[in-house]
């Protein structure tokens, strides 16, 4: 099976959410959750005190509040999408067209004058989401395959050459030991 494409910019900022959901440790996902949870109660209590009737209040204090909350909205919820954008515009090396080949004995890489074979032993998994492939070589480094690269006929098959090769990655505390 042989697919050709360059990663888009929605392709890498979707790899990075997926390589976060699958490689953070639940404590530092819960983490993330809880703060964006609480920037959100921030934001939400500093709207309530300056409505009109809630009478005496200490205005710049209240605005602070408001304004930490909106702070900690964007570092947990928007910074890091950000951040994949940014080295999406910053990094030629991502959109680089690809042609990758697919087969029993491993993955066939190539990019311009670059050629890689590797076979499924040096991969230590994949994760899937409802637009990419990640290939895992080590728990901080992995290859993006859009699912737009491929036929609507060859997703199965090549679930199926992934599940028959690779372990599923799994978030930390799901079953699974992520390989270091």
């Amino acid at each position: 099976m042989r697919i050709c494409y360059t990663v888009s910019e929605k392709d890498f900022v979707e790899a990075q959410r997926l390589f976060r959901a699958t490689i953070l440790p639940l404590y530092r996902r819960a983490g993330r959750q809880a703060m964006m949870a609480f920037g959100a109660f921030l934001v939400a209590a500093a709207i309530f005190l300056f409505l009109p009737g809630r009478g005496k209040i200490d205005r710049p204090t209240t605005a602070a509040m408001g304004l930490c909350g909106v702070g900690l909205l964007g570092v947990y919820a928007f910074y890091p999408d950000y951040m994949a954008k940014q080295k999406y515009q910053t990094d030629g090396r991502i959109r680089r067209e690809m042609t990758v080949e697919f087969s029993r004995s491993g993955v066939n890489a190539r990019t311009g004058e670059t050629q890689t074979e590797s076979p499924w032993k040096n991969f230590a998994g994949y994760a899937e989401s409802s637009g990419v492939f990640l290939l895992f070589l080590s728990s901080r480094l992995f290859l993006v395959f859009p699912k737009r690269a491929f036929e609507p006929a060859e997703i199965g098959p090549f679930r199926e050459l992934l599940r028959e090769n690779l372990p599923r990655m799994k978030a930390p505390g799901r079953g699974a030991a992520i390989p270091a």
